[in-house]
């Protein structure tokens, strides 16, 4: 399948950055995810360019108040899953008794973002990147 050399290739190239720039402090390096949806989604599609299978699916939550977006690459993750573990949750009408969003979602672990390096290297570990903040989770 042509995608997954793609993919041995991407990870390589996010691997060889990564080493390659160890030497420099994180604050220097790290791509800070901005407080606009519009411009990280921008970002990702440049960080993916070329890259057939990438889904944003970018929508308006009953339970949140703003738009949110989620991110992966279909050849990594399990949609019927992301649908009814994550979509649905998010969709469903709102619920005032949940404390958190992650109340709502029966994943198993959530991890926090702060800058596009991490962003990056979780969609390519297959993870599921939702973003309402300045900051991403990953849902794996």
């Amino acid at each position: 399948m042509k995608s997954r050399g793609w993919l041995k290739r991407k990870r390589a190239a996010a691997a060889n950055r990564n080493s390659h720039s160890a030497g420099l402090s994180r604050s220097k390096r790290a791509r800070e995810i901005s407080a606009s949806l519009d411009e990280n989604i921008a970002e990702l599609h440049r960080i993916f360019t070329f890259t057939p299978d990438l889904v944003i699916r970018d929508f308006e939550s009953s339970y949140i108040e703003g738009r949110l977006a989620l991110v992966y690459l279909t050849g990594l993750v399990d949609k019927n899953s992301i649908n009814n573990n994550v979509l649905r949750p998010l969709l469903a009408p709102n619920d005032r008794s949940r404390t958190s969003i992650l109340d709502l979602l029966s994943v198993g672990k959530v991890t926090t973002l702060h800058d596009f390096d991490d962003v990056e290297e979780a969609i390519l570990q297959g993870s599921v990147i939702g973003r309402n903040t300045r900051m991403a989770t990953a849902i794996d």
